[in-house]
């Protein structure tokens, strides 16, 4: 008789480690169903080397900017390259620098009165930095490195002056199983800091993976990736604290965010188990997926089994010659993009 209490025990913390992972399950798309879509546009693979985890565009020039690491070799070197517009004449812009230890990751497009800036998360052995880059004719040269201990685990950057960014980490201070940990759980452990130049301070705490960000609106949209949301904040005070305004539920797990006009794009993981494979495994492929945000609401552009592209990171769009958008979809790990026309 004395023994039922611990039982009674047990069962309630069986049951509530079943509970947590049937929700980590659904949450990550293990029970979705995904399907080939596209919404009217033609998919035309480009080309290029591994890892073009994002991307951005300097309209003036018609140059599309591509941050490309091979990250299942972590000790591999990088390049930021460029790409024009109509896809055809790929260039590697960073290849002059000989620089040590550069792994991009997010990048960010500035043009200040005519002066262009390229912002660009670099993770070196024993410290990660934002580098900026001036673009200038038709070529970049590395102007400053910014670093500072709250540049944990820099994901995305979002350029706002000269020399002021914001940055996403996605698991903050938090390293080693406790990440793993944190993603399985889906804890709130990442955070978002803000870089005057000068310092750094963390204006946005406590966020279950933030990954991209953009300025739309006066307001600061930050995608949510574990939980599958984009927060909108405003910034409160001088220091750039941010407060949360609302929060929209999309359909996947969004990555970076691209603005253009009254749309944000975003590029999506459907099942966040089957990325989680295939970063491990190439051969393992990744759904992929890309929405807009229009009015605050997600409309689906594009989605693919993994089979012409897996793991989708970003979607830039960009207008031709005529005004038509055309979409230029990168992957974490892939060795091409696609181009939405």
């Amino acid at each position: 008789m004395k023994r039922y209490p611990f039982r009674l025990l047990g069962l309630v913390l069986l049951a509530g480690l079943l509970a947590v992972v049937l929700r980590t399950l659904i949450r990550s798309g293990a029970f979705k169903t995904v399907k080939n879509y596209r919404d009217k546009v033609k998919v035309i693979p480009v080309p290029t080397p591994p890892g073009i985890e994002d991307l951005d565009y300097d309209p003036e020039t018609g140059t599309l900017f591509l941050s490309s690491h091979d990250r299942r070799d972590r000790n591999s070197t990088g390049a930021i390259y460029a790409l024009d517009a109509d896809g055809n004449h790929l260039r590697n812009l960073t290849e002059h620098l000989a620089l040590s230890e550069f792994r991009p990751h997010g990048i960010s497009f500035l043009n200040l009165n005519g002066n262009k800036y390229l912002f660009v998360i670099s993770h070196r052995n024993t410290k990660n930095v934002v580098l900026k880059f001036r673009f200038l004719n038709d070529s970049l040269r590395l102007e400053n490195s910014f670093s500072s201990t709250d540049f944990s685990s820099p994901n995305d950057l979002l350029a706002v002056g000269e020399n002021a960014f914001f940055v996403t980490n996605d698991h903050g201070a938090v390293d080693g199983w406790k990440k793993t940990a944190a993603d399985y759980l889906q804890l709130p452990v990442g955070n978002v800091v803000y870089y005057d130049g000068t310092r750094s301070d963390i204006a946005l705490d406590k966020i279950t993976y933030p990954n991209g960000i953009a300025l739309f609106n006066d307001r600061l949209y930050i995608a949510s990736t574990l939980g599958s949301r984009i927060g909108v904040y405003k910034p409160v005070t001088s220091y750039y604290r941010l407060e949360k305004e609302k929060t929209l539920k999309v359909p996947d797990a969004p990555d970076n965010l691209m603005v253009y006009g009254n749309r944000i794009y975003f590029a999506a993981h459907p099942k966040l188990l089957a990325f989680a494979a295939h970063a491990r495994d190439a051969g393992k492929i990744s759904p992929s997926s890309v929405y807009y945000l229009e009015n605050d609401q997600p409309h689906l552009v594009f989605m693919d089994t993994g089979r012409q592209l897996s793991g989708s990171s970003t979607a830039l769009p960009v207008a031709d010659s005529s005004g038509n958008i055309r979409l230029y979809i990168g992957s974490v790990f892939e060795s091409r993009i696609l181009k939405l026309e």
